[in-house]
């Protein structure tokens, strides 16, 4: 997992913010601490508010990644925190289907404001090792992310959060996706 980290510092610069939101349950903060530590922790609590991270590689470059609980009074900081972003990465419980459309909704109000149109996404597909996951066509076509093609950059990656499968592939695409959109901007 540190060669996670060093691939984040190398697209972000320093210092960087990326921001991990979704529902609550989804598996935010597993992320956050799977990419700091490259281990999962035995036991995670609901995220009240928000934690900061400060990721440091070995080459020296300092970014910060924001997870942002997912609990309704959170959901209205999310727009406010995407200033001076270079990425969102938004995590669904790819096994908990009921939830799909009350994340669909999330998203769209995220993604529907001015802040955030030229930020890319990635959407992580957590729990892909639980049985009866939704592969990433399912989650994407949940989402509506169709709708966003050719207006934004996204990505989903089906990922376990837990044993970090399909983690690195989804920074990678991230990173990739932060590089484009700087080189547009320039």
């Amino acid at each position: 997992m540190g060669s996670i980290v060093t691939k984040l510092s190398t697209a972000f610069g320093s210092p960087e913010r990326i921001m991990v939101l979704g529902l609550g349950g989804a598996g935010k903060t597993t992320v956050l601490y799977r990419l700091k530590f490259g281990t999962a922790l035995p036991m995670v609590t609901p995220t009240v508010g928000f934690n900061i991270e400060t990721l440091t590689p070995q080459d020296g470059a300092v970014f910060k990644v924001w997870d942002i609980g997912g609990g309704s009074q959170a959901k209205y900081m999310w727009k406010r925190c995407l200033q001076q972003s270079k990425g969102i990465i938004y995590v669904v419980d790819s096994s908990d289907r009921d939830r799909f459309d009350e994340s669909q909704e999330e998203l769209s109000f995220l993604l529907d404001s001015s802040n955030s149109e030229n930020i890319p996404l990635v959407v992580l597909a957590n729990k892909r090792d639980l049985p009866g996951s939704a592969a990433s066509t399912e989650v994407a076509q949940a989402l509506a992310l169709q709708e966003y093609t050719g207006r934004r950059m996204w990505h989903v990656q089906t990922i376990s959060a837990t044993t970090g499968d399909g983690l690195e592939e989804a920074i990678d695409i991230l990173c990739s996706f932060i590089k484009d959109s700087e080189q547009r901007t320039r």
